[in-house]
């Protein structure tokens, strides 16, 4: 193969003038046209593995990638750099989406990214397998994987390439066990997929685990003297924004991310955060995936991950630059009580599934034995209200029917709304009024005079009405205060599609015994994280990799369980015991409170707490006080 051009290409778009360990390998294979899977650890060049190539083969590359914001980043990078690509954003109009795809086509593009959900749309596959396609990028690929860390239901769809166009694909992820990457060859039908993997020992970061009483008063502790870029991830939405409103107004510049803001509050909070103007970002998960930000120099989990996949992955965000990093998780008892309660709250048996399928025909009105034809726009919210279902639970069944092609989901990124006439409108008179709004009152009857009532994507509507959506909204909702319509805002959030008929029991009983095995394996992968944090001996890296499949006997000298550590004598525990007792004996104080007024390291006054807490001459109580065992 032909390693001179490589790396020309190498230098002249990114400036490198050499490969990473591995990368030539998985490039040499692709221009073999063999499939490939690379495993690589996050910041470790896997984009590399598929734009090069790409480049060399000059042809147009399909990324398949699961979020907007790694796709618009990632084209603004190759865009920068002198390479043509472009994503697909949701709500794109049918002509603009027309327009696009012949750019992709003829515009000598190297690079489109879509999202798997648009490569369900069968008159894009119509239209990409007219195109000069030399490589299939699916990125991300864990998330195709039932029994990995991330499943995403639309990602099954990827294997729908090899009937569009025949070319080599190549998986990448940062997170797969040695069961992820077979399932991912089963998924794709790559069954002789070359698999390449680079080691997952990150040596410049530094592991640590701080059980504690006091989250948020460890967590100032740590910030305090951090100067490089911090992530903060939590579990929930509301949380992430609490944290950061607590912060900013301790004096930190922070800000929060989640799934629930709109696109343009992303692109601004995280072009913020990339370029230094905020230091700290308090996220939910999906925040950083694929986005380079080179000098992260702090990763915190403030609550639980899932898994050691997650938390693998999310720590790996951190030094890439690679200077020295830390990640830092902080929990207390009520973390893993809370980590136990979530996951029961997802646990599905098949009375619950049976339960939700048959509530979807009474909800949808399908009658027994038919498969009804297109789809349904509904509100997983408004469907679990109606019925009294536990959202998580809920969301979990579908998933697996989703999964056994028993129906088909396709989330709903861009904003729905549902509207209702409530009376004739007169067109001229509308036309002939100067208010805005009774104009566009004219326009809407005259394009939806008879529909009652209608689904709209306030994204296509503002389009054709030539307005913002903001604007669009404000009208709207003066239209509905007047009494011409009924507005609803955000009524739907996915489209469902019966894939088989409704047979009730009959069709879902063939996948039923495979649910006992998933529960089994979603339990198994908390038991390792909880493994994790209460490890007391060994190393945290070479935990990690042995769980990778990458065993390892070389300690990383960096971890809390590697470092060593200044201990006590006995004569300073005993003396430590008796003054930690003789604060106690006047009345129950706290971690915190115990470390500020007892003259020691921290480390030695938690260990010897530890000791009295064992052997229960101490105890907590319902405030996270320590007090003296009755």
């Amino acid at each position: 193969m032909n390693l001179a051009l490589a790396k020309q290409i190498l230098h002249r778009y990114w400036g490198y003038d050499e490969f990473r360990p591995n990368q030539w390998e998985v490039i040499q294979e692709i221009l073999s046209g063999n499939h490939t899977i690379a495993l690589m650890p996050t910041g470790g060049g896997k984009s590399l593995c598929f734009q090069i190539p790409a480049l060399m083969l000059q042809g147009l590359c399909v990324v398949i990638s699961p979020l907007l914001a790694l796709m618009e980043d990632q084209v603004n990078q190759l865009n920068k750099r002198g390479v043509k690509a472009m994503f697909i954003p949701s709500g794109t109009p049918k002509k603009e989406l027309e327009r696009l795809l012949d750019n992709a086509h003829y515009g000598g593009y190297s690079f489109l990214y879509l999202s798997p959900e648009r490569l369900q749309d069968h008159w894009i596959q119509s239209r990409l397998s007219h195109m000069p396609i030399v490589l299939y990028a699916i990125d991300e690929a864990h998330c195709i994987a039932q029994w990995g860390h991330d499943f995403r239901p639309a990602y099954l769809a990827c294997s729908t390439v090899h009937q569009i166009k025949q070319a080599p694909i190549i998986a990448l992820t940062a997170t797969a066990t040695p069961e992820v990457v077979e399932e991912i060859r089963t998924q794709l039908n790559i069954p002789g997929a070359v698999v390449h993997k680079t080691t997952f020992a990150r040596t410049n970061i530094e592991y640590q685990i701080v059980k504690t009483q006091d989250k948020w008063y460890r967590l100032k502790q740590v910030l305090s003297d951090q100067p490089k870029s911090v992530i903060i991830y939590t579990n929930s939405k509301d949380l992430t924004e609490r944290l950061a409103d607590e912060l900013q107004k301790n004096g930190y510049s922070a800000d929060f991310f989640h799934g629930g803001l709109s696109g343009e509050q992303k692109s601004l909070k995280l072009n913020a955060w990339l370029v230094d103007q905020t230091q700290i970002m308090v996220a939910t998960t999906a925040f950083g995936m694929g986005i380079d930000k080179a000098d992260v120099g702090l990763v915190i989990h403030y609550q639980l991950p899932e898994n050691l996949e997650q938390y693998y992955q999310e720590t790996g965000r951190a030094g890439r630059d690679g200077g020295k990093s830390k990640a830092l998780m902080l929990y207390d008892d009520q973390d893993l009580g809370k980590a136990r309660d979530q996951l029961a709250a997802k646990k599905v048996d098949r009375t619950f599934i049976k339960e939700v399928y048959k509530h979807l025909h009474a909800y949808l009105r399908v009658a027994y034995g038919e498969k009804p034809e297109g789809s349904f726009l509904f509100s997983m919210r408004q469907f679990c209200e109606t019925y009294q279902l536990t959202e998580s639970k809920t969301t979990q069944a579908f998933s697996l029917l989703h999964h056994h092609k028993i129906i088909q989901l396709k989330e709903i990124h861009h904003p729905m709304a549902q509207i209702k006439w409530t009376k004739p409108v007169d067109i001229e008179l509308c036309e002939q009024n100067s208010s805005p709004h009774i104009q566009f009152l004219g326009w809407l009857y005259r394009h939806k005079p008879n529909t009652n009532p209608w689904v709209v994507d306030i994204k296509n509507l503002a389009s054709k009405a030539r307005i913002s959506q903001k604007t669009l909204h404000h009208f709207l909702q003066i239209l509905h205060q007047s009494d011409y319509l009924n507005y609803q805002t955000k009524v739907e959030d996915t489209e469902v599609e019966y894939m088989v008929p409704r047979e009730d029991d009959r069709t879902i009983e063939a996948f039923l015994p495979s649910l006992k095995p998933l529960m089994e394996s979603k339990q198994k992968k908390q038991n390792q994280i909880f493994d994790y944090l209460e490890l007391t001996q060994g190393c945290r890296m070479n935990y990690i990799l042995s769980y990778f499949g990458e065993p390892s006997n070389v300690v990383c000298g960096m971890c809390d369980l590697c470092r060593p550590v200044d201990l006590p004598s006995l004569e300073q525990t005993l003396e430590l015991r008796k003054t930690i007792v003789r604060f106690l004996q006047i009345k129950p104080l706290n971690s915190r409170t115990l470390v500020d007024k007892i003259e020691a390291p921290e480390g030695w006054i938690l260990r010897a707490i530890t000791e009295l807490l064992q052997e229960e001459l101490i105890e907590i109580n319902r405030d996270n006080d320590y007090s003296i065992k009755k």
